[in-house]
């Protein structure tokens, strides 16, 4: 196989950290089952080893793809479903109008130029098809509060290369879709403590307005349709 510098990198990355999946919350999981629907041919892009995927194979017809083959092996075990080892800053191995639904949940920012990847989404779309992920929130007040006192709380994670506020992520997509949903999600607007079991804040949902939600969320999560 010939070498490719992102797949060594990530493959060393998560097995220094021994994680392959993705975490995320019960409301998160409910939302992104919102937004894909049932009956669908789905690609999830960046899958790692199936943690998240597993809560939306259920009545669709799901394949996933990632860059890092041990992950892939984990997610193939547990899912049993067919997977693809590529590496989502290349062209992708699709035929154009493939796809129903192309999830790509926290991975835009680990990309070189996501506008190439999106792109390529765009073409493997069926019309009418639905483009949805996640990325965190760069502009969230947290992080600017940190950065007033000297740290990068952004730059901690070695492997992000790009960074995305609302108005830069509408951006992008507005380059490729007309039809763009945009939720701030997940963080909290007061408090984050935990008292044993209880963690006392109000959270960022979908039903908290957008201005608060800019401000507080820890991401944003879109879904764009493809005309």
């Amino acid at each position: 196989m010939e070498r490719n510098i992102f797949r060594d990198f990530y493959v060393e990355f998560h097995k220094r950290r021994n994680k392959y999946g993705k975490t995320t919350s019960d409301k998160s999981v409910d939302l992104i089952r919102g937004m894909i629907g049932s009956g669908k041919k789905v690609l999830d892009l960046g899958c790692r080893d199936g943690s998240l995927t597993k809560n939306y194979i259920d009545g669709n017809d799901v394949t996933g793809a990632d860059i890092d083959d041990i992950a892939l092996s984990i997610c193939r075990e547990n899912l049993g479903i067919p997977t693809h080892h590529i590496d989502l800053n290349q062209p992708l191995p699709f035929d154009d109008s493939s796809f129903d639904v192309v999830t790509a949940f926290e991975i835009i920012e680990h990309l070189i130029f996501p506008e190439l990847f999106i792109r390529e989404i765009q073409r493997i779309l069926k019309p009418g098809g639905v483009f949805c992920g996640s990325t965190p929130n760069v502009t969230r007040i947290k992080n600017r509060l940190q950065f007033l006192m000297g740290k990068t709380p952004f730059f901690d994670d070695t492997a992000h290369l790009r960074y995305f506020s609302y108005h830069s992520l509408t951006e992008l997509l507005k380059r490729f879709y007309s039809d763009i949903h945009i939720t701030p999600f997940g963080g909290h607007i007061i408090g984050n403590k935990k008292f044993g079991i209880l963690n006392f804040g109000i959270s960022v949902t979908p039903k908290t307005p957008l201005w608060l939600g800019k401000l507080f969320s820890s991401n944003y999560y879109w879904k764009a349709i493809k005309e």
